[in-house]
């Protein structure tokens, strides 16, 4: 039995590896994806992201979540095979943790992708960087929104500069990320000793 999940969680790691190729190819819309490789790839992947793009609320504006979602569900059912596989059995409590590591791991790349978007920003403003330059308005409307609301929410009834604002997201976003990978170990391992 230990040899057929590990066959199957290692063909759900193919698969995932498959689909972040996929979503990769996404990236280049301008590029003509023709060719038998292509369709193939196409018709592997497409239906199991297609059931994910369904969801609308893994969309916010013009950025879709829809395939973090899917390779995150893959995660955690390929983490679920495998700890079946190492231990023998699983239980809630080791389920419970696969799922909260996955839901952290995934929340935490953002974080520290926005906490590096920031970081590239705040450089930019310390070198008197052009802010008309593309490269500058794409990382602005990006990140811009997300330091808007944050900066409200943190500082009520106050205006704060642009700049500033970025200082105090940073701050926050990387004690966000130090703090709750702390607690999320802590709360990985009360899980795993739940009895049932």
């Amino acid at each position: 039995m230990y040899v057929v999940f590990r066959i199957i969680s290692m063909l759900i790691s193919l698969y995932m590896i498959v689909i972040i190729v996929r979503i990769v190819l996404t990236w280049f819309s301008g590029m003509a994806y023709h060719g038998r490789v292509f369709d193939f790839l196409f018709r592997i992947t497409d239906p199991y992201l297609d059931f994910f793009r369904r969801f609308r609320w893994l969309r916010f504006g013009s950025v879709d979540f829809s395939p973090v979602a899917a390779i995150l569900t893959l995660s955690i059912v390929g983490n679920v095979l495998n700890s079946i596989a190492i231990i023998g059995a699983i239980t809630v409590g080791i389920v419970l943790a696969i799922i909260v590591s996955a839901l952290a791991s995934a929340v935490g790349f953002f974080l520290i992708l926005f906490l590096v978007l920031t970081v590239i920003r705040l450089i930019g403003f310390l070198m008197n960087a052009n802010t008309a330059n593309r490269f500058w308005l794409t990382l602005d409307h990006i990140i811009e929104p997300a330091v808007y609301r944050f900066t409200r929410f943190i500082i009520r009834g106050r205006t704060v500069t642009y700049q500033n604002g970025l200082l105090i997201f940073g701050g926050l976003t990387l004690a966000v990320v130090v703090l709750g990978d702390i607690l999320i170990g802590r709360l990985e391992q009360l899980l795993i000793r739940l009895p049932f």
